[in-house]
């Protein structure tokens, strides 16, 4: 929560050195730091109840869809028969929501007890479902599962604080372990039109490029993250993210995601796209 007095009665975030994002809230409705973080959710006037991680917005009710629906959906639609999914982080219950309507199961690991007790009384964290909770970090339960997981999500916050290990190449080897013969893993990868300072979206991209030999990045909007304008990154060797295999019914009861949809967020913005082949093998 910002201490200045021009943002008293806001909260914000700073994302540069030269640029915050504020929203204007209601109340504190929960503020505790857990041993990793500070976690907070604030009741805010225009974007609902919003989640901040050591002072970084996290999600909010207003636009939790647009990003939730599109890091979720892509991989598990891609995938014809997804029946094991993993979820590395995503406290905050909505990408295991979205998970939870394509009748799989779900083991999610979060490092932080704290934040899943915090969402399941103020966010989306669902009560039930064919779901597993593993506190601890991803990157050691990577090495020390077996287990072979059909889609993996990688739900983390930018690459700072106990979400750092999740973009290494240690982690993604890993990650590519635990996935079944024709797996498929999506992370997201932030603002690729942040300054180069605060952008990892083409060092995440040369990395998974690196280890798979699919490798599709795409964007959305999600107007409470840095820029308005979000990336993520899914890899695979044998599927091909841009081609929904299945289509969703109306029980799904979805905000966002389309089929149509689906293949437009693959279509990257010509500068980017100019960009990108510097990193293509």
């Amino acid at each position: 929560m910002s201490k200045g007095d021009d943002d008293e009665g806001y909260v914000c975030e700073k994302q540069t050195e030269s640029m915050k994002f504020c929203l204007r809230y209601k109340r504190v409705l929960y503020r505790e730091r857990s041993k990793y973080q500070e976690i907070m959710i604030v009741e805010t006037y225009d974007y609902g109840r919003a989640l901040l991680l050591d002072g970084l917005f996290q999600t909010t009710e207003r636009d939790e869809a647009f990003y939730h629906e599109l890091l979720v959906h892509i991989p598990l639609f891609a995938h014809p028969r997804p029946q094991n999914v993993l979820i590395i982080g995503g406290g905050d219950g909505g990408s295991l929501r979205e998970a939870l309507k394509h009748g799989i199961h779900v083991d999610l690991v979060e490092i932080d007890e704290k934040v899943i007790k915090a969402s399941k009384k103020y966010l989306f964290f669902p009560e039930e479902g064919d779901f597993n909770i593993i506190i601890m970090d991803g990157l050691e339960y990577l090495k020390s599962t077996a287990k072979k997981y059909d889609v993996i999500i990688v739900d983390g916050s930018d690459p700072t604080g106990p979400a750092e290990t999740l973009f290494r190449d240690e982690f993604i080897v890993l990650l590519k372990n635990a996935l079944s013969n024709n797996g498929i893993v999506t992370l997201q990868s932030g603002s690729p039109i942040m300054s180069e300072r605060y952008c990892y979206f083409f060092k995440l991209y040369a990395a998974l490029s690196r280890h798979f030999r699919i490798v599709k990045p795409y964007f959305y909007f999600v107007p409470t993250y840095p820029t308005g304008m979000w990336s993520y990154i899914a890899a695979s060797d044998v599927i091909n993210p841009e081609v929904p295999a299945r289509a969703p019914s109306e029980e799904f009861s979805l905000k966002v995601y389309t089929t149509k949809l689906h293949r437009s967020v693959f279509v990257a913005p010509l500068f980017l796209e100019r960009m990108l082949k510097n990193y293509e093998k």
